[in-house]
């Protein structure tokens, strides 16, 4: 939210598409909340904030522009948007995905200012990535991001910037030990539920410790649209008693709070696995 004599501090334009159950959303969020403190006043806008928290949307001060991201009406919109900002359009313009980059291309062009865009997937030769000329910097969360974007997409390596993610610190009165011999753990792993993510090795892997005998439970937090298709495969394989779905969780911690043993079957990862 905007402070007193925020006229003065640079406003940041942060843009994003449909904010769903993954970590590029916790990372708007989380910029969203830290700007100001850096002397930065932080506008966010979305196509889609409705997994949000009424909470969370107006502390946050979100503007939702419903279609924004979409091919054909996305201009419409934009239009709207430039109106609505007219009078105090941002000095900066953080696009939070490549799939917004055409979107933030023309309001940069609008209101002639900078582009910065945050890529946090490693690209493929069959992905698009067009780098308008707008875009200042290229802001990537490993040094693999980094290469797929240079070597794949003939993005300019002097505009990339590495910006690993970070995670705040645990107070140690609270970290726990290994844990007692009748406790029953909770095995969970937490994200979007994609394909990519190679949940249903979790699920086997899940099938095969209960199989040897093994006392535990299975937590699965996020959403997506393998959702049906893994608690499917949970009931074929016989577990469907002992896995825990939680689903429309931007926000993981609690669910992470709830597990012992934390479990990334991804089959890519931004980070470079």
């Amino acid at each position: 939210m905007a402070e007193a004599g925020s006229e003065s501090r640079c406003r940041v334009l942060l843009l994003a598409g449909v904010f769903e159950v993954r970590g590029s959303t916790a990372t708007t969020l989380r910029l969203a909340e830290r700007l100001p403190e850096q002397g930065f006043d932080p506008l966010v806008v979305c196509s889609d904030a409705e997994r949000l928290s009424s909470e969370v949307r107006r502390e946050l001060s979100i503007r939702q522009y419903h279609g924004l991201s979409k091919r054909l009406i996305g201009r419409l919109v934009s239009r709207r948007l430039t109106a609505d900002f007219a009078d105090q359009p941002p000095d900066l313009i953080h696009v939070q995905s490549r799939h917004m980059v055409s979107s933030g291309a023309r309001l940069a062009d609008e209101w002639g200012v900078p582009l910065i865009v945050s890529v946090h997937e490693v690209l493929q030769s069959q992905d698009q990535f067009e780098l308008p000329r707008t875009v200042r910097k290229v802001l990537v969360v490993s040094e693999a991001v980094g290469e797929s974007l240079v070597d794949r997409m003939g993005v300019p390596a002097e505009c990339v910037v590495v910006v690993p993610g970070g995670v705040d610190v645990p107070d140690v009165q609270r970290l726990v030990g290994v844990l007692e011999p009748d406790h029953v753990p909770s095995v969970g792993t937490a994200g979007p539920l994609e394909a990519v993510k190679g949940l249903p090795y979790f699920l086997n892997a899940a099938q095969k410790v209960l199989a040897a005998g093994r006392d535990a439970e299975f937590l699965m937090a996020g959403a997506g649209p393998e959702e049906n298709n893994l608690r499917r495969l949970a009931g074929e394989l016989g577990i469907r008693d002992r896995v825990t779905f939680l689903p429309n969780r931007p926000d993981f911690s609690g669910a992470l709070a709830a597990m012992d043993v934390f479990c990334l079957p991804s089959l890519q990862q931004g980070l470079g696995t």
